[in-house]
């Protein structure tokens, strides 16, 4: 027997070997398909990802760097002395023809994003488009920016014969100019438009035909006229759209049956919205003028992200995120009350999660803006929230300490399942302004009250560590009735 099981062991033995076996591979030995993208990876960082770094480690990374045509696809025409080095934001700086023909000869006749920086006047000069007209680096344009203080002396540069059949993502800011022309005309596959207008320059783009556009973003100054709204409605499949910095009339309306993402940036809409499918509003130090007879009905609305705005009367049945920063009663003392009357209202706005941060809104109205939303299941208070007692009386449900033999109450937001709370930015009021104790005496009430948290987490500083209050909950479901009083009281 004993001799048996030697030998059934010592056949097993070499297979049992091999899974345990760690297979060493030298870094010499990835082929040259692995360091390509390992090296795209690295130069995607547009602050510190330099190929040119990795020409200077060893013979092999530079010869893996040299075919990695991808990392070397980003080429800037500006004044290299305008920049500290010959990389900024991710691009190779190019201001002569020698520097731009060996730019586009790393690229191995690969896709180009090209960027052209007007830092001054005289920053990119016409012999460095003739450059890329002769080699026909235009026809290779996946990306195209235009940037700069004096990007206006584009209109002085000849594009005549360019074409841009791969050209995906534009940025522009200078006025009208021929390169304008070209884009529309000879890039049938921009999906991503970004444009800077002006209301005095009539920038009317026809992009009715344009079925790959799906993002497009505009920012300017003065009110949208006719013609720019119908630029910004009539891409047929347009699914993210963000404005910046304009003022849309009452007797406008924005009508966009595929959008799906909408954000507006220091921007006022006095008109209807007609927006089915629009799953994402962000808006930014923006206004939205719809009243209670005439509200904005958003039934596909599923985040809602606001920062330093006012708005009317929003329908979003479907709401699921709520989050609300920098509303101030003394800055935007229009805001807070219409936002507690639409959450108090059914059928108005009714998230599941809510996030609040940096939001100086007395605890009275918190409340009040809490007690309306039955359905809340996660609640997250960031930095610069002032609570006090009253507002944790209301998340217990009973006046605290919770007294002896005392039941508590039905709290607010009753399907409540997680709570954190960030104590970072809040004096320290020995009175009234939060403290540990209140907060954990809270989580412990709605326990007793058959209301328990599944997760309840508190930060006392920004860098700390997240601590659990569930610890005491657990305690005291636990312990006896005449311990429970005693550590209450405490």
């Amino acid at each position: 027997m004993h001799r048996s099981r030697n030998k059934y062991t010592s056949r097993l033995r070499p297979r049992n070997q091999a899974k345990n076996i760690e297979k060493k591979v030298n870094v010499q030995d990835f082929p040259d398909e692995v360091f390509s993208i390992i090296f795209e990876f690295y130069t995607e960082d547009i602050y510190w990802g330099n190929p040119w770094t990795l020409m200077h480690v060893c013979r092999q990374w530079r010869l893996a760097a040299t075919h990695a045509r991808k990392i070397w696809s980003r080429i800037m025409l500006t004044r290299a002395s305008d920049h500290k080095s010959r990389r900024y934001r991710g691009y190779e700086v190019c201001d002569t023809e020698r520097q731009l023909r060996g730019a586009l000869a790393r690229t191995a006749e690969g896709p180009i994003e090209l960027c052209l920086r007007f830092d001054t006047e005289d920053t990119v000069s016409n012999s460095l488009i003739e450059v890329l007209r002769d080699a026909k680096a235009y026809l290779r344009i996946r990306a195209l920016s235009i940037d700069g203080l004096f990007a206006t002396r584009l209109q002085h540069f000849d594009f005549n014969g360019f074409t841009l059949p791969s050209l995906k993502r534009v940025t522009l800011s200078p006025p009208s100019s021929d390169l304008h022309e070209r884009i529309r005309t000879t890039a049938p596959r921009l999906q991503f438009l970004e444009l800077f207008w002006y209301e005095d320059n009539h920038l009317n783009w026809d992009v009715s035909n344009r079925e790959n556009l799906t993002d497009f973003h505009i920012k300017g100054y003065g009110t949208l006229n006719d013609g720019g709204l119908k630029m910004v409605c009539s891409p047929p499949r347009l699914v993210n759209l963000s404005l910046g910095a304009f003022k849309i009339g009452i007797d406008k309306t924005i009508s966009i049956p595929s959008l799906q993402s909408l954000r507006l940036m220091s921007t006022s809409i006095q008109g209807n919205m007609d927006l089915p499918r629009l799953k994402v509003l962000i808006m930014e130090e923006s206004m939205i003028f719809s009243t209670e007879e005439n509200p904005l009905t958003l039934p596909s609305l599923i985040t809602f992200n606001v920062t330093d705005s006012m708005w009317g009367y929003i329908v979003a049945p479907s709401l699921h995120t709520l989050s609300i920063a920098q509303i101030h009663k003394s800055r935007n003392s229009g805001a807070v009350e219409p936002l507690v009357e639409q959450l108090t209202k059914p059928g108005c706005l009714s998230p599941r999660i809510l996030h609040l941060d940096d939001s100086l809104i007395e605890s009275n109205l918190l409340v009040r803006f809490l007690n309306g939303l039955h359905l809340l299941e996660e609640i997250d208070i960031g930095n610069n929230v002032p609570l006090t007692k009253v507002f944790f009386e209301a998340l217990a449900g009973c006046s605290l300490p919770l007294k002896a033999q005392s039941e508590p109450g039905k709290p607010i937001c009753p399907s409540l399942k997680s709570f954190k709370l960030s104590l970072h930015g809040i004096r320290n009021d020995p009175t009234q302004s939060i403290t540990m104790k209140w907060p954990r005496l809270a989580v412990q009430a709605r326990a007793k009250g058959q209301y328990p948290l599944a997760e309840a987490l508190v930060c006392q500083r920004t860098g700390a560590q997240w601590m659990t209050m569930l610890s005491q909950m657990i305690t005291f479901c636990c312990s006896s009735s005449s311990t429970l009083d005693r550590d209450v009281m405490s």
